[in-house]
């Protein structure tokens, strides 16, 4: 990946319904991310294996949520956007997502040039402005898709606990606290959760707690003690839930986010939290 003059071409947004990579795309074994995945490379063609299925190369590929899949390119580099799936409705997606997740056989590979140039030059515009913040959803969504996805409707309770995800760490959140939060029995908040997300609360739990971590990758963390931090019981516990959902160890993340430009969205992570203002790191 190019520098780009005055910027940095690797850059991270963590925003509390979208995500953009573009670094390092490293040696990674299967992934199983939790959000709606669409990747490009900065130039020349990615390979894409989702689940059991063949490997198949093209520019872009779809991937949807909670789904196996293994990325290969040609260069050192990905371009990767995560659009968390119970923000979106479905029918809103941009129409290359939408024909991707209609059918499982569609996943992968996929033909969408225009979006391509796009996110190209969304990140290129990102890499030649460092520092800022995450922008809200409508104006990533604008920048990297062309247009506002619609929000995906959903029960107020379970959109409540949705959004305050990230307020309790520790607890992060279990579910007795949620299912008191929305004045439900456990097992009807569990059926609720489901049903409005689409997702079961204990992988989407497990995704949200390891997403966050990704806002301390270039921090030169203490693994263990950022292990505690997030709520996992040790270090060994961290390490194989990093690893089952990004395919790589911590230590091969931090050691591969050195240069990046992480850009928050206020209230991704609760005041405590908040990873100190560093060189490499931005912060609004």
């Amino acid at each position: 990946m190019a520098m780009c003059d005055g910027g940095n071409p690797r850059v991270m947004l963590i925003g509390p319904e979208r995500l953009f990579y573009a670094g390092l795309l490293g040696r990674p074994t299967t992934r199983n991310l939790g959000g709606i995945g669409i990747y490009v490379a900065p130039e020349g063609r990615i390979a894409v294996q989702v689940a059991d299925g063949p490997d198949r190369v093209g520019s872009c590929a779809v991937v949807p949520a909670y789904t196996p899949h293994t990325i290969r390119a040609e260069g050192r580099d990905i371009l990767a956007v995560k659009i968390e799936p119970e923000t979106v409705d479905p029918d809103g997606l941009p129409g290359f997502i939408r024909r991707a997740l209609a059918t499982p056989e569609a996943a992968g590979i996929v033909e969408a040039p225009e979006a391509v140039a796009r996110i190209r030059t969304a990140h290129a515009d990102l890499a030649a402005r460092p520092g800022g913040a995450c922008p809200d959803s409508p104006d990533f969504d604008r920048a990297f898709f062309g247009a506002a996805i619609a929000p995906r409707p959903m029960d107020r309770r379970i959109r409540a606990v949705v959004r305050q995800a990230p307020a309790d760490i520790q607890a992060f959140p279990s579910a007795e606290a949620c299912a008191a939060l929305c004045e439900l029995s456990v097992s009807r908040f569990l059926h609720l959760f489901r049903d409005q997300t689409g997702v079961s609360f204990r992988n989407w739990r497990a995704w949200k707690r390891a997403r966050i971590s990704l806002a301390h990758v270039n921090r030169n963390p203490n693994l263990a003690h950022l292990a505690l931090d997030f709520g996992y019981p040790d270090q060994t516990h961290f390490s194989r839930s990093i690893r089952n959902i990004f395919g790589l160890r911590p230590r091969d993340i931090v050691a591969g986010s050195r240069r990046l430009d992480i850009r928050l969205t206020d209230g991704v992570l609760p005041p405590a939290m908040q990873p100190p203002a560093v060189a490499g790191l931005s912060r609004s």
